[in-house]
């Protein structure tokens, strides 16, 4: 009688610990399942997501350069190094060399970044304008029904033609110089950014026109409000004619 009782406990508690590893397994399943939905939303909804890597220039920015206010320029170090390291990785991998004469107050410059990444719908810039106020914008782009399929599209664009690197104007070293090294005066032109490519050689080839001067191509509102963002089919146009000039 003992043995059968006891023999009846061991079934009952394996029989239990199956249920429950089968559970626990049901369980794991159900939730990788949510949280693919999740992210399939997300993706859906258009929070920034990258799809193609762009490679650019600095490729990181020393936390102690003013205090780690910069997000894109690198205002501390030798702009010349920094534009012949994207040459010679342009030369390495073939690509164009897309250089972005700016500075980190410039929101206009973050803009641009985040076009050519793949950005689309939820926008944040947190940026330090010249006159040393802290700024922060957040924006939504909701009235182009097509922004993640285009927002792709150019992402796609940029990272296979180009080597960005952005040169900053205002307060690092040899910025201008940089700029004149491949044969174009940057600081000749009142505005930032300057977009401009380079040939193989390291020389100026073509620039764009400065962004209100190209019809279509700033968006500054959506939805009645207040908003700063490009017609990326434009701006698809006018960075392949600074590829052909290049080429």
């Amino acid at each position: 009688m003992r043995l059968s009782v006891g023999l009846s406990v061991r079934l009952v508690v394996r029989l239990f610990v199956r249920s429950f590893v089968r559970l626990v397994a049901r369980l794991s399943s159900w939730l990788c399942c949510i949280s693919l939905f999740f992210m399939m939303g997300s993706a859906v909804a258009g929070n920034p997501s990258i799809y193609f890597e762009v490679q650019s220039y600095p490729e990181r920015i020393d936390s102690n350069c003013r205090d780690g206010i910069a997000k894109l320029y690198d205002e501390c170090s030798d702009q010349s190094t920094l534009l012949n390291r994207a040459i010679d990785q342009g030369r390495k991998t073939g690509k164009t060399v897309l250089v972005v004469y700016g500075a980190e107050y410039c929101l206009w410059c973050h803009v641009f970044d985040k076009y050519v990444k793949g950005h689309s719908r939820e926008f944040t810039y947190e940026w330090q304008y010249h006159d040393g106020n802290d700024k922060q914008w957040a924006m939504k782009e909701t009235e182009n029904v097509n922004a993640n399929a285009e927002a792709k599209a150019l992402n796609e664009f940029v990272a296979k033609n180009f080597i960005v690197v952005h040169i900053e104007s205002y307060l690092a070293p040899n910025g201008a110089e940089a700029a004149l090294e491949t044969g174009f005066d940057a600081d000749a032109f009142p505005f930032v950014p300057i977009v401009f490519s380079l040939k193989d050689t390291g020389k100026y080839a073509a620039h764009m026109l400065p962004y209100h001067a190209i019809a279509g191509l700033e968006v500054k509102t959506d939805g009645g409000q207040a908003y700063r963002g490009f017609d990326r089919t434009i701006l698809t146009a006018e960075l392949s004619k600074l590829l052909s000039a290049a080429q």
